[in-house]
């Protein structure tokens, strides 16, 4: 087994890889968290080699100094994604024992408090004023609606869902009915995974409208009866080579939704699909 490289010998093109390495592959905030559980790490074991044993020793003497269950798990997760770097670069061998872990206790858990029945009333109508675009206005208000009512319907599989994925109370409605005729879906399903969610009334009369209206769907679908002609929230920037919605266009119009709608936490989709 090779012997353990000490954080202080690092070249410094271990260093740059590894901060590249976090750059890339966690947010701003994860990567400054991981680099200071790093550096008290090294500071804590002085001449002590980085393995295991060294590992769960410190990770212990942090539980003995009272830190909460999540600050340690924390610290954990940054040392064992310094050995999995290591790994992949080899300087450790991919046999070396495994670095001990930590979860965090429920009672350090964050809490997630779900939207109360006034601020998913105001982000509905938030939604559906963003902008003066009758298309737009329309597809927002609807994916806004649905994500309200996802349940286990995650942002990934909302954003590629076709038009096939929404269920009318009546099958022979394959084409737009008079919009006062118009009823409420009664669900939404995803044809890959097979979960389904049951819309509430004020989602399906929005989806209607949405998918029925000469100014809504019609207007910004890519014009063909491909599967380009059948994506559910079409993007609007992307006309000539139509695609659906991204995963980062929900959440940039979740967090413009909850600017409007005067939520003063970060709106997200998760936030969205917790039910009160």
């Amino acid at each position: 087994m090779a012997d353990p490289i000490p954080l202080r010998e690092w070249t410094p093109e271990r260093r740059e890889s590894w901060y590249a390495h976090l750059q890339s592959t966690y947010k701003p905030s994860t990567v400054e968290a991981y680099l200071y559980s790093i550096q008290n790490f090294d500071t804590w074991r002085g001449n002590e080699p980085i393995n295991a044993e060294t590992v769960g020793a410190w990770l212990t003497a942090l539980d003995g100094l009272g830190y909460a269950s999540r600050t340690v798990a924390l610290r954990a997760h940054a040392l064992r994604a310094l050995r999995t770097f290591w790994v992949a670069e080899g300087v450790l061998p991919g046999t070396e024992e495994e670095w001990p872990s930590r979860n965090a206790e429920v009672r350090d858990r964050p809490r997630i408090v779900p939207l109360s029945s006034e601020e998913r009333s105001a982000i509905r109508y938030a939604a559906s004023q963003l902008t003066n675009r009758p298309a737009a206005r329309m597809r927002d208000a609807a994916l806004i609606g649905c994500l309200l009512d996802a349940g286990p319907l995650r942002v990934t599989a909302m954003a590629r869902l076709p038009i096939q994925a929404v269920e009318w109370p009546t099958p022979r409605w394959t084409t737009p009915p008079p919009l006062d005729q118009i009823q409420a879906a009664t669900r939404l399903s995803d044809p890959v995974t097979g979960r389904s969610t049951r819309l509430s009334a004020e989602t399906g009369d929005a989806l209607a409208r949405y998918l029925w209206s000469p100014d809504g769907w019609q207007e910004i679908r890519y014009k063909s009866d491909g599967p380009r002609g059948q994506f559910l929230w079409p993007a609007l920037s992307h006309r000539r080579a139509q695609r659906p919605i991204t995963r980062q266009g929900v959440f940039h119009l979740c967090r413009l939704v909850g600017e409007r709608a005067g939520i003063s936490r970060a709106l997200a989709p998760d936030l969205l699909r917790l039910v009160p």
